[in-house]
């Protein structure tokens, strides 16, 4: 678009007057984008590099509509590098990558989304605008799995590759490869984390994201886990049972989960001294709590509800979880009572997840 003359009453853009779609005569010094924003303050994220003064200036209002648009000289692909253009995001379970084609062209003018793809050939990504997204199984697209001490590390790589205009299945050329890699840490809180680096050359380069194997736990009334307990925190009457199912919405099978330990504090700063353990080394630690079920990626048990004295108000319910791979059999990997009298050493690798959930107690 080009000679744009808006009154500031329009509805959309489209409505201005101008020479017609795909006509203009501008240089790149008229190069602009237009943000439309509610109210009478905005800030805007720049999609380049600048090496000149940047202005936003209102252009426009009515209605209490503000129209900022924000001007930069151009500047080619020189000034750039994939960390601008993709962005990789991941969760025990999935990859989420996204790769913003509008700053990719501005290196690569060519790049046809049907030429990226993760790992090989067949892993494709959808568009969503101008964001080619990529959403995967951890495992799939040949990825690839190093367990470590402290992270299971799954590598992959996002390809941009010239295929045969004639024989799509043909590759004739290499554009760029970039490693993205999902570290899953051990020995972490289970509460949802996740965070993304992009650096790298125009031609190779890596990024890397970081996730956590996500617990839950859900509260119900009676023994067959129909009738769930509503809130958040739970509000529970003093000495009543409360069923408790803990689970991972984890979906690799190879891995199982081991709840290990569970146990109340008055809140969330209280000493350690003050931790009591309805659970302890897959032991039964209180008398009036019981194990019901277990499984690779759930664990379901009873506990009767009790109050500290000094806290009347309610209580803290911690679970801490081990996630091993299926074949590994040591004593932190069993689904079983395993006092600390009968540990052995083991390097093994293994991840320890913690859920906590607030429980406020009502009486009678």
């Amino acid at each position: 678009m080009d000679d744009l003359n808006c009154m500031g009453n329009e509805a959309d853009v489209a409505e201005c007057n101008f020479i017609g779609w795909g006509q203009h005569n501008c240089g790149h010094a008229e190069d602009v984008m237009l943000f439309c924003i509610n109210g009478s303050t905005a800030t805007t994220e720049s999609y380049w590099r600048h090496t000149s003064t940047e202005t936003s200036t209102p252009i426009a209002t009515t209605y209490n509509y503000w129209w900022y648009t924000t001007y930069w000289w151009y500047y080619t692909s020189k000034g750039y590098s994939l960390d601008n253009a993709i962005t990789s995001s991941c969760t025990s379970s999935g990859w989420y990558i996204q790769v913003d084609m509008y700053r990719l062209r501005q290196m690569y003018p060519n790049a046809r989304e049907s030429d990226i793809y993760l790992g090989e050939n067949s892993c494709t990504g959808y568009s969503n605008g101008y964001t080619l997204v990529f959403q995967h199984g951890i495992r799939d697209c040949l990825t690839s799995e190093t367990i470590t001490q402290n992270a299971i590390v799954y590598r992959n790589r996002l390809y941009y590759a010239t295929h045969d205009p004639q024989h799509p299945f043909i590759i004739r050329a290499y554009n760029w490869t970039l490693e993205v890699e999902c570290d899953v840490l051990r020995n972490e809180t289970a509460s949802s984390h996740i965070s993304h680096n992009t650096i790298g050359p125009l031609d190779s380069g890596h990024v890397q994201g970081t996730s956590h194997y996500n617990i839950t736990m859900r509260f119900y009334s009676d023994p067959n886990f129909q009738y769930e307990i509503p809130g958040n925190p739970l509000h529970v009457t003093v000495g009543s049972d409360v069923y408790v199912k803990a689970y991972t919405d984890a979906a690799d099978w190879g891995i199982k989960m081991i709840v290990h330990s569970c146990y109340t504090k008055p809140d969330p700063y209280a000493s350690d001294s003050l931790k009591y353990y309805i659970i302890r080394d897959g032991c039964e630690a209180d008398v009036n709590t019981h194990y019901i079920s277990q499984s690779t990626h759930e664990t379901k048990f009873m506990f009767r509800d009790f109050e500290y004295t000094s806290n009347h108000e309610g209580l803290y319910l911690y679970c801490d979880a081990t996630f091993c791979e299926n074949s590994n059999y040591s004593y932190q990997c069993q689904q079983s009572c395993n006092p600390r009298g009968k540990r052995e050493a083991d390097s093994r690798p293994k991840l320890t997840e913690t859920v906590q959930e607030k429980i406020i107690h009502t009486r009678k």
